[in-house]
């Protein structure tokens, strides 16, 4: 340096005389007052502060330093700034002192060594700066050309230096959690080098650390490195390399950001959207990724969320081109969220204002509260004596005004209450319903065909000739919109000139499309309007390909209905060997996308394999393989399809062996009271005939097309007319019976093109009864499905009004004379309102079979689920209105009637002539017409004969027909089913089928499989039983003197095996000496699939005879005057003495049941030997038919008794039957379980 410029002041020399020192060792010049010196140093060596400090001169004599050179000891742990800012403090303290220790006194001096350790300092502070970013340019380098940075991750000595102890303190040693979510690894990563760094954590500390914090992916990735501490530098690079990846991370921060809701007009959400850009904007320059700033797409998308007003201000808004347009974006969004913090009120501040009066203000809010939750007030009325879900006014509404009064008392859908937090209901639960509404707020607007359709069995009647199983062009697709895609099979068609997708598809992948109405025209001059369709081009790709392509002009339809197709490739490579290698997979399923010729150049074939003529075609298009073709060459006429389901069929098996058959009766539901009051309006008598409406589920104004269903259904019916000249003629002559009667009308031309409100045409198809060869039944099918939906969608069934077969069997054997008939044509009697017949419309052909005539039914037809409702309801309304002036017939038409069969039975035949010809007058009188008389006694058979139609009743007769079987699951099955045995009469034979059948069904065979040799051995046992139902005959009547003065007693005898368990009821008529015992019922399960103990079976059986003999007494015409229950089990009568509430749950409710019924005087013993029940509980290879159907020996004696056995061991044997109020053998009264057993006290 110049001598003209000191190094301390900076001041130049001046031409006065001026004292000036210079260092030696950098021979810079120093004013004498800056460098603190007098005249003396002209002697002596001297040195400037800058020198000392860095020590590049010797030590002055008698300087003593205070800490030895830098060289003297390892700093290699400390950073290089660290090192030298303490040897800097440690110099500059020792230049304040003398040789002795005395601290220099302060003078002028001492301000511009303070100034110059400031200078020294800032230089140093850049020094480190420039070492740190050189530092990272090289690691950025490093990285981008993939070379190992295994060198970062340096061992850390053993002992940490103390500004890193000191660092522990404050640094958190847990690191943030990290299960591979790219969007935790920049905190993961920062958090694992910044703490190792300043904290000095060892490889041993860092392994610690890892393995808590690593779950799920992360984990699994390097869960065998979580070892060894010398693994950790591997398991950061493996864990970088994996989920590291700046792409990645800015990929997931994009795609959440563009899931962000678009912030609205409130400041809250314009600050939360300011922060989301801002992160992501921070993101992509932390990872280096500055390309990413420059996406002009990604700044669309972010725009686009923004209110109009902002996005104008945007669009305002100078910016400088030198700035990415992202980065200037999130820079002034975010000084827009800057602006809005100040005047938004903090999210903690919602809380109640602050009152000095605390303790006052926390009461009046918990009363304040209380009060609100305590005092009902109803929505609908305002009353505050009840809620609105408990308003009678309320209920009586419609749904839709139920909704109307729920919104505008803002109250919530879900439980109609007044509340501001979340509510967490149940599901509806209405018909099944899972939506989430209180079920007040329940409607049923449209049908829920998807239920119902899952439980239909898909049955077609028609006759037509199939080339085997056809196969359409169907690929497997994988469609993508933006970042969604979705998985669809796609019918390749080159017959459509569009490409057509269900609009489902669309709403799923987010797709809005421009709107674009179309018709589309089919043959046949057939069409259809899609007002609503829109029209977008999306991608498309092979699911096994990750090559897109683009579908143009693709339009939406509402449900697309292409035909399901099934296709099993293990089937077919199996047949054709050029199919094997082919990458095709099962399927089974129904397009939901067509594509026609306006994209036909992904769907044209590239590669074809064939084999022989009539084999299949497998080819391949850009989009995959397809099949297509007939895989069967040989021709084959079906005349009845069926699409069963076979795990419906093994569910309805396995039901019959659950412990419970009888549940209780349902009450209404909703859509039977709404088929009650249609019935109720619309039914009415007009010239001696009824006419009613039909069921309407709700108030449709117009039904869909059906024209064209019922115009191919016609066209398959006229390739069998062809084939059957007669059957054209039998069917012709039907439906003119039809018009003669007045059952049906032909339509005009011009009223056929007259669309009335509801118009649908039912398909016509017959039905043939093998016990009336050459006769045929004419069905309107009402399940036809148009468009997705059938005219049974759109009506209710109504509840069910039938009689039970078992209820109208039994009383039909109480009276001596027995009267039987049956009502003709009784749907066809009732006839439909004029607005509701037109959708009853029908086509057929004329004479000549050229040209079809459009037909509508003025009557009632077969087919629609609400007919059997209504011919009920008809029937018993007609007997209700003429019950003052005929009494006798009102009972007998409801409850003696099954569908339109009379079955009744008298005392006398004066009385059945009498019955008999009121109920032939009341039907009459309703249009209805009864017929085929039949009795057993000629008199009331000529009373009643007209026409010659009477004819004598014959006994019935139970017999086996031989027939060869193959032994299989399905053949067992066929045969026990095919018993109908409503009575239960048949138990004690059919309990061994039902046995095997249970056993068959435990060894998991298939249904085709023949069985096994023991299980065979039981069948062919079974077998030989048959020729013993031939002579199976019982009387219809119970006994022929119950008419006089009898006594009447019902027995039940129940018993159970490991097996099966059963209950069998006899009825004993006694006059004088004189004894009728009968069977009147019997009933027989198999044990359930899940083992039973005995004592729980016999209990269950204890169930079954109290609810036999219940249903037996409350059977019309029967009187019982006692009522006695035989059961071979003392753990069960001893049951029915305790209470009930001491057993389990099981034992509880069923011994509550039969006490609810019975009582338990009622309840006897009986030895096993004596018991018929047992009959129906086990295989008996010779079972004693008299004793099964007239009960045992000592129940025909007057007076009963008992024969005595030696092996009765508790009681005394002996004691006559008396009346119920005076003991009868010997009753349980006491029960003591001690060590040696179970012993009884009698009475």
């Amino acid at each position: 340096m110049s001598k003209e410029v000191c190094r301390i002041c900076k001041k130049k020399a001046t031409g006065t005389e001026e004292s000036w020192v210079q260092c030696d060792s950098c021979e810079s010049w120093y004013h004498f007052r800056c460098a603190g010196v007098d005249d003396d140093v002209e002697n002596n060596d001297w040195n400037c502060d800058p020198c000392l400090a860095g020590g590049s001169s010797k030590n002055p004599p008698g300087r003593i330093l205070r800490s030895p050179p830098p060289n003297q000891f390892d700093n290699s742990n400390i950073l290089p700034s660290q090192n030298k800012v303490e040897q800097l403090v440690d110099n500059l303290i020792d230049m304040d002192k003398t040789s002795d220790g005395h601290i220099i006194p302060d003078d002028n001096s001492t301000a511009n060594k303070n100034k110059l350790m400031l200078d020294m300092l800032e230089e140093k502070r850049a020094s480190e700066q420039r070492f740190i970013e050189e530092k990272y340019k090289i690691l950025l380098q490093m990285n981008t050309l993939n070379v190992s940075t295994d060198g970062l991750f340096q061992t850390t000595p053993a002992s940490p230096s103390s500004s890193q102890i000191a660092a522990r303190q404050a640094i958190p040693k847990e690191l943030p959690s990290f299960s591979g979510d790219p969007e935790e690894w920049p905190m993961f990563i920062s958090t694992f080098e910044h703490s190792t760094s300043a904290a000095g954590f060892s490889n041993v500390e860092n392994m610690l650390r890892l393995q808590k914090c690593l779950k799920g992916r992360a984990r699994e990735m390097v869960k065998d490195k979580l070892l060894l501490p010398s693994l950790v530098p591997e398991v950061m690079s493996t864990l970088k390399m994996f989920f590291g990846r700046p792409e990645h991370i800015l990929e997931r921060m994009i795609v959440k950001v563009r899931k962000l809701a678009p912030p609205k007009e409130k400041l809250e959400s314009i600050i939360e959207y300011a922060l989301a850009v801002r992160n992501i904007c921070a993101t992509i320059e932390a990872c280096s990724l500055t390309a990413h700033l420059n996406n002009p797409m990604l700044v669309k998308e972010l725009v686009d969320k923004l209110p109009s007003n902002h996005k104008l201000n945007w669009a305002m808004h100078t910016r400088d081109e030198s700035v990415p347009p992202i980065k200037a974006f999130s820079d002034w969004l975010y000084k827009i969220a800057q602006a809005a913090s100040t005047v938004v009120t903090p999210f903690s501040h919602r809380t109640s204002s602050v009152n000095t009066h605390d303790r006052c203000a926390a009461s009046s809010s918990q009363v304040s509260t209380a009060q609100q939750q305590t005092n009902p007030k109803c929505i609908a009325c305002e009353s505050t004596n009840h809620w609105v879900t408990q308003c009678e006014q309320f209920k009586s509404s419609a749904v839709e005004q139920r909704w109307q009064v729920a919104k505008a008392g803002k109250a919530c859908f879900r439980c109609l209450k007044l509340h501001r937090n979340n509510c967490r209901p149940k599901d509806c639960g209405v018909n099944g319903c899972t939506r989430k509404h209180h079920p007040l707020l329940h409607s049923e607007n449209v049908p829920n065909l998807a239920n119902e359709t899952g439980n239909q069995r898909h049955v077609s009647t028609h006759q037509g000739d199939v080339e085997g199983n056809q196969f359409f062009r169907i690929v497997p697709v994988t469609l993508h919109y933006d970042d969604n895609e979705i998985e669809v099979f796609a019918f390749l068609d080159e017959g459509s000139s569009v490409t057509l997708i269900d609009a489902s598809i669309f709403d799923k992948l987010g797709i809005k499309g421009t709107p674009s109405p179309i018709c589309l025209q089919w043959t046949g001059e057939t069409t259809r309007f899609e007002n609503t369709s829109v029209r977008a081009s999306i991608q498309i790709s092979g699911v096994s390909s990750e090559k897109r392509y683009w579908l143009n002009n693709v339009q939406t339809v509402k449900n697309i209905a292409l035909p399901k197709q099934t296709v099993d490739m293990d089937e077919l490579r199996s047949k054709y060997s050029y199919l094997k290698d082919l990458p095709l997979e099962t399927y089974s399923t129904q397009p939901m996308l067509l594509i026609g010729t306006n994209n036909w150049k992904i769907a044209v074939p590239r590669r074809i394999r064939e084999g022989k003529w009539n084999d299949p075609i497998a080819s391949k298009c850009m989009l995959g393989w397809t099949i297509q073709g007939s895989a069967n060459s040989n021709r084959h006429v079906s005349m009845h399809h069926c699409d069963c389901n076979w795990r419906e069929l093994h569910d309805e098996v396995k039901e019959q062996f659950n412990l419970e058959s009888i549940s209780p009766k349902k009450l209404l539901s909703s859509e039977d009271k709404r088929a009650v009051e249609i019935l109720e309006q619309t039914c009415q008598n007009k010239c001696g005939k009824y006419e009613v409406g039909l069921l309407w589920r709700n108030d449709l104004q117009k039904l869909p097309e059906s024209r064209t269903t019922a115009l191919k259904r016609l066209q398959c019916m006229r390739s069998r007319i062809l084939s059957e000249p007669d059957l054209f003629t039998k069917i012709d002559d039907q439906i003119k019976n039809l018009l003669d009667k007045g059952y049906a009308k032909q339509l005009s031309e011009e009223e056929a093109k007259k669309e009335e409100t509801r118009t649908w045409y039912l398909p016509v198809f017959i039905t043939l009864n093998p016990n009336k060869p050459g006769k045929i039944r004419l069905v309107w099918d009402a399940a036809a499905k148009t468009n997705g939906v059938c005219l049974n969608d759109f009506l209710l069934s109504g509840p069910d009004c039938l009689n039970p077969l078992i209820d109208v069997l039994l009383a039909f054997r109480v009276g001596k004379v027995a009267v039987s008939g049956d009502i003709a044509e009784m749907f066809h009697r009732i006839n439909i309102r004029h607005d509701d017949m037109h959708s009853q419309r029908f086509l057929w052909y004329d004479v000549n079979r050229n040209k079809i005539n459009t037909y509508v039914m003025r009557a009632m037809t077969f087919g629609i689920n609400c007919a059997p409702f209504i011919a009920h309801y008809v029937r018993d309304k007609n007997a209700e209105v003429h019950r003052q002036q005929f009494p006798l017939a009102l009972d007998a038409i409801q409850r003696a009637h099954y569908v339109d069969d009379f079955i009744d039975s008298m005392s006398d035949e004066q009385k059945a002539i009498e019955i008999s010809s009121q109920v032939r007058e009341v039907h009459s009188r309703g249009g209805f017409e009864i017929r085929n008389w039949a009795s057993n006694s000629s008199t009331v058979l000529s009373y009643l004969k007209n026409d010659g139609d009477a004819k004598k009743q014959e006994p019935v007769q139970f017999g086996a027909t031989e027939k060869v079987l193959v032994p299989t699951k399905r053949e067992v099955l066929q045969v026990l089913m095919s018993i109908f045995d409503p009575l239960g009469l048949l138990s004690c034979h059919t309990i061994g089928l039902k046995i095997l059948l249970q056993k068959i069904w435990r060894s998991n065979i298939s249904w085709d499989q023949e069985l096994p040799e023991s299980l065979l051995e039981d069948w062919n046992q079974w077998k030989l039983l048959l020729p013993q139902v031939a002579t199976f005959n019982i009387p219809r009547c119970y006994s022929p003197r119950m008419s006089f003065g009898t006594r009447i007693g019902l027995h039940t005898f129940v018993d159970a095996s490991e097996h099966a368990y059963s209950a069998a009821c006899y009825l004993r008529v006694s006059q004088k000496d004189e004894v009728d015992v009968m069977l009147v019922a019997a009933k027989s399960k198999v044990a359930p699939l899940k083992p039973l103990s005995i004592p729980r079976m016999e209990l269950q059986a204890a169930v079954m005879g109290s609810r036999l003999a219940n249903k037996i007494i409350n059977v019309r015409n029967l009187r019982v005057d006692d009522l006695t229950f035989w059961s071979d089990s003392r753990t069960v009568l001893q049951w029915l003495v305790m209470d009930p509430r001491n057993f389990q749950q099981f034992v509880m409710h069923r011994i509550g049941e039969v006490l609810e019924t019975t009582r338990v005087d009622q309840w006897r013993w009986i030895p096993s030997k004596l018991n018929v029940a047992d009959g129906a509980t086990k295989v008996i290879k010779n079972p004693c038919v008299d004793t099964w159907l007239y009960g045992p020996e000592f129940l025909k004696s007057e007076p009963m008794r008992i024969k005595s056995y030696s092996t009765w061991n508790i009681f005394p044997i002996g004691g006559a039957y008396t009346e119920p109020s005076q003991t009868c053998l010997y009753i349980f009264s006491d029960f003591k379980l001690n060590a040696k057993g179970l012993t009884c006290r009698q009475q």
